[in-house]
């Protein structure tokens, strides 16, 4: 018997996708107005060391922002385990880079586990 479509999941994953993304980008608006600020006022070496942290945390909120909805997409036309997994993990992951404020970290971790029970 074919699975059925995790439509549901699918939906919850895509909203998860677009917090997390979201949260990056607005991350890494505040990374270059920090920058902008900091070479105007003269104190560009009070954050010094987190300047290229702050750069690899958006890279990675992006790219788990963006896995989540392609993998979101993919759960709609397919229904396929390892795009529910994939949901997960990146989700899980995306926490480190703020988790789509995160109610996006929660809401992948609740599609994925949708998408993964098909409903």
């Amino acid at each position: 018997m074919p699975k059925k479509k995790s439509v549901v999941g699918a939906i919850v994953s895509l909203v998860a996708g677009a917090f997390i993304t979201l949260n990056a980008l607005l991350l890494g608006v505040g990374y270059v107005a920090g920058i902008i600020y900091g070479f105007f006022v003269g104190r560009h070496w009070i954050m010094r060391w987190f300047m290229p942290n702050a750069l690899l945390f958006v890279i990675l909120g992006v790219a788990c922002g963006i896995v989540v909805i392609v993998c979101g997409k993919r759960a709609l036309s397919r229904s396929k385990r390892e795009d529910a997994i994939m949901i997960i993990v990146f989700s899980v992951l995306s926490i480190l880079a703020g988790g789509g404020f995160t109610i996006g970290a929660i809401l992948g971790v609740v599609g994925g586990v949708l998408c993964l029970e098909g409903i």
